[in-house]
């Protein structure tokens, strides 16, 4: 009786396994049914090829929903799958990683949450491209403040576009690339920390760099401007006043600015002051010089008479 209970229980089991093969070749799965031993009263452990790996799909996506792995349907082992919402393509065993670069798991790497805000862009360009993000930023700073200089220092009915472009141009070949390697080299020369750290990056900021800086500034300005005859003269008349306005207003925003803020954001955290120091320089750089008159000297001729008046 047992024998025909089984016999007839590996026939049910058999139908179904037909069944299931005969559904899954009209919906086009690949299907591979295995069964187990079969007892009295219980039910076949069937598992299907197809069945394990849709639930396998299904892990690795989980996983890797913001990396994703593989040719576009989570698998395992895929090839360059897609990053998520800011990776880029994945390498031989992952997804895209934080910046775009390959993931470095099985599943992908996770993309960072999306952050919002013109710093965090701001700060995710100087990581990418800190040389052009500070030219260009010097630029910008150089263009408003010249701006502003001509409007509301020198009270100009219009703006002088050929003035404006030079200082904006200025500031995108000498300014923003010159600060950038400068803080560069100061980190590097430099390594003490705290105030000792402070102190010693801002001396040689201050007396060092700055001075040099200024006349730099004044001698580019001025020959970009077709005056370069004006350049010496400019010099004796505008660069001790411009260095001590320079001392005046940087040197207590740098010494703070070299002890708590990271080297790659000092130049960022600079830019906060440099709107209003750009203003002065435009105007600095702008006074008419000052053209010396000669003493006339006459000499004037003793008269015979006062040479009696002695005798």
């Amino acid at each position: 009786m047992e024998a025909v209970v089984a016999g007839v229980g590996q026939v049910q089991w058999a139908l179904a396994g037909h069944l299931s093969a005969e559904k899954g070749l009209r919906t086009g799965a690949s299907v591979r049914c295995g069964y187990g031993g079969v007892a009295w009263g219980s039910r076949p452990a069937v598992r299907c090829a197809s069945e394990r790996r849709r639930e396998e799909a299904l892990r690795v996506r989980a996983v890797s929903a913001d990396g994703g792995g593989g040719e576009g349907n989570g698998e395992r082992f895929g090839r360059g799958g897609g990053g998520g919402d800011n990776g880029g393509n994945g390498g031989d065993y992952g997804g895209g990683g934080r910046d775009g670069s390959s993931g470095g798991d099985d599943a992908g790497g996770r993309a960072p949450e999306s952050s919002s805000g013109i710093l965090a862009w701001y700060m995710d360009r100087t990581q990418k491209n800190p040389v052009t993000t500070k030219a260009i930023t010097a630029a910008i700073l150089n263009l408003l403040g010249d701006i502003f200089c001509q409007l509301v220092i020198d009270k100009s009915d219009k703006v002088d576009v050929k003035r404006t472009a030079v200082i904006t141009f200025l500031g995108f070949i000498l300014v923003g690339p010159t600060l950038h390697t400068w803080y560069l080299a100061l980190s590097k020369v430099v390594t003490a920390t705290g105030l000792t750290g402070a102190g010693v990056r801002l001396l040689l900021d201050q007396f060092l760099f700055s001075p040099a800086f200024v006349a730099a500034f004044f001698a580019a300005l001025l020959t970009l401007e077709g005056r370069p005859k004006d350049v010496i003269p400019k010099l004796k008349q505008e660069w001790k006043p411009t260095v001590v306005a320079n001392w005046k207003l940087w040197i207590p925003f740098q010494f703070v600015n070299f002890l708590l803020v990271p080297q790659n954001l000092q130049v960022a955290f600079a830019n906060v002051v440099a709107l209003a120091w750009n203003v002065y320089l435009s105007f600095a750089s702008h006074k008419e010089v000052a053209i010396a008159i000669p003493t006339a000297t006459v000499d004037l001729e003793m008269s015979p008479f006062d040479e009696e008046t002695k005798e």
